[in-house]
């Protein structure tokens, strides 16, 4: 338990972070949440206390043990996150549950909204049955012209049964001259999707697949959790067009992306496919 002394010296502290910061309202732990690492250690060093001079030598050793405060460097404490949250608790009501939304809110590993570029990207990955890295779909020059057909498709598809509204000059990059090729245009919020798919996207060497497909078993519970990312609620009347889009997609693309194309097996994905779409359909 902390006495008034200790306490005293982790509220001066913690004053000088917030003085040393751009946060003037609101909790510093939240708010850091959103803020740059650099941004952090600087306002946490600039509430450095020498304990020869501010600090005496067995209050800086309690605070220390107990991980109030750390040696930054010789003769210099700072803040913790522990010292941050005991001043923040005992002075300005922080409760755990507001801490915990605002960690949430900066780390939940759910799922995050999917931009429409990027829900184009997802579906134009499902249709293709890219759903392991032996089945991916790749972005290089020699797949320039068929990855941009599926990528088109995909956006023609959505567009016209109302998922999407992204105009489809910004969904290609826009016309500004760039030594980049069209498809690495639409591609270069890539990076965003695992964070919006529960971390099923995978994007590694210019190759992308959804991670659902192990040792010759597909998960469906993956792919429905995927299929609604892109399309939210899916109505009764949309799962045949959807399925039939799925179908003329693979058809096309599946053997130019894979060197061991398996026609018995593609048609298989297809039906699994159009059964998560029903699933997902009535609610089962």
């Amino acid at each position: 338990m902390l006495d008034e002394a200790e306490l005293s010296i982790l509220k001066r502290m913690y004053d000088r972070c917030c003085d040393s910061s751009s946060i003037k309202k609101g909790s510093f732990l939240c708010s850091s949440l959103k803020s740059t690492k650099n941004k952090i250690v600087k306002s946490i060093t600039a509430a450095n206390c020498c304990y020869n001079a501010t600090m005496s030598d067995p209050f800086a050793k309690q605070l220390e043990k107990y991980g109030y405060v750390v040696l930054y460097k010789p003769g210099i404490y700072v803040l913790t996150s522990k010292g941050v949250w005991e001043v923040e608790s005992r002075y300005y009501g922080l409760t755990l549950e507001t801490l915990l939304e605002a960690f949430n809110e900066k780390y939940d590993c759910g799922c995050d909204k999917l931009s429409d570029r990027n829900k184009v990207i997802l579906f134009a990955t499902i249709a293709s049955h890219a759903f392991s890295s032996t089945s991916s779909i790749k972005n290089s020059s020699e797949y320039e012209s068929i990855f941009m057909e599926l990528m088109e498709e995909s956006y023609n598809f959505l567009s016209s049964i109302e998922r999407i509204s992204i105009p489809y000059e910004k969904f290609s990059g826009g016309t500004k001259a760039t030594t980049k090729r069209p498809s690495s245009k639409i591609m270069s919020t890539v990076n965003e999707l695992p964070g919006s798919t529960y971390s099923l996207y995978v994007s590694k060497n210019s190759t992308y697949y959804v991670s659902i497909y192990n040792n010759g078993k597909l998960d469906t519970e993956a792919l429905k959790s995927l299929l609604s990312v892109v399309f939210g609620v899916v109505n009764v009347d949309e799962i045949a067009v959807i399925a039939e889009t799925c179908r003329n997609i693979s058809s096309k693309v599946c053997a130019q992306f894979n060197d061991e194309y398996d026609a018995a097996l593609e048609n298989t994905l297809d039906d699994t496919i159009e059964e998560c779409l029903e699933e997902l359909a009535f609610g089962r």
